[in-house]
């Protein structure tokens, strides 16, 4: 029954990762200065440049976004790591019984939250979701790590998690295959699994995990692919950056926009891309968006 109880709240939690995307409309404004420009150096054919070969240091544009605030609810577009069809949050209402939280409340669980990073707004908000949840059912958190974009550093907040010996692990893994031997060994000790955005390599739920709570980031990739496109006029020359770790929810991105761009932009190039380790760092030496 306890076990049983901790995985209730697992799939709980995974309705606080879950977060709603917005569709934003770019306004069309008027230019008073020409963009950055990038001088243009021969490619090879379906070979991409590394984004330094490419892009100039220049001023980085800001597009106005007009925000959808109504309340409609867009169709879920992406799947799950393993071809899973994803649900809304709205079938884990009622999951719990008064009695079932009455338990939880009384049984004295634990939880360790594992971040990739905590520097940043989504991390902290994230955070504050999870937080609330677990103060919601009376389980205490005996610690947050924070991996700080650190593969060897988020696998030792692992190890030190696993022998604190909590009933619970809420983690976003760095990387998929270099945390699946760590995180395996918190499946063998008994620790229940609750993951934001990804799943470590050769996981399967429900055997390794209890849930996987997610934005839909197909969409999400999507539409950002469109909210530039548009900008653009349909025309143009883009550069993309990713992340250099195995991560399934950030890979669905740069798939969704470079098939966006592609079937869609038909106007658009994406004339480099690179992998690079804190994409919010590298955007501030080079701009991720060449506009010619």
């Amino acid at each position: 029954m306890k076990k049983s109880l901790i995985w209730l709240v697992a799939l709980m939690l995974v309705a606080t990762f879950s977060l709603v995307g917005c569709k934003a409309v770019p306004e069309v404004v008027e230019e008073e200065e020409a963009p950055a420009v990038v001088e243009e150096e021969e490619v090879a054919e379906e070979e991409v440049a590394p984004v330094e070969e490419i892009i100039e240091a220049g001023s980085i544009i800001f597009m106005p976004l007009e925000v959808d605030e109504t309340d409609e609810v867009q169709p879920l577009e992406g799947i799950g790591p393993n071809g899973e069809e994803p649900v809304g949050v709205d079938v884990l209402e009622g999951l719990l019984t008064e009695e079932d939280i009455q338990k939880l409340k009384d049984g004295g669980y634990t939880a360790v939250v594992c971040f990739h990073f905590t520097a940043n707004d989504w991390s902290q908000l994230q955070l504050k979701g999870i937080k609330a949840t677990l103060e919601k059912y009376g389980i205490e958190v005996l610690t947050v790590t924070d991996g700080e974009l650190k593969i060897d550093k988020q696998i030792s907040d692992y190890e030190t998690a696993i022998e604190m010996k909590p009933d619970l692990i809420v983690t976003i893994p760095l990387d998929n295959d270099a945390t699946a031997p760590v995180l395996r060994t918190a499946v063998e000790r008994g620790i229940t699994l609750a993951f934001i955005d990804t799943v470590p390599t050769g996981f399967v739920h429900p055997d390794d995990y209890a849930g996987m709570g997610t934005a839909d980031n197909w969409a999400n990739g999507r539409v950002s692919a469109e909210i530039l496109g548009d900008y653009l006029g349909g025309e143009g020359k883009v550069a993309l950056l990713n992340y250099k770790y195995m991560m399934f929810h950030t890979n669905q991105r740069s798939e969704a926009a470079r098939d966006t761009f592609k079937n869609e932009y038909p106007g658009i190039e994406i004339i480099a891309e690179q992998d690079v380790e804190n994409p919010e760092e590298a955007a501030k030496r080079l701009p991720p968006v060449a506009l010619t």
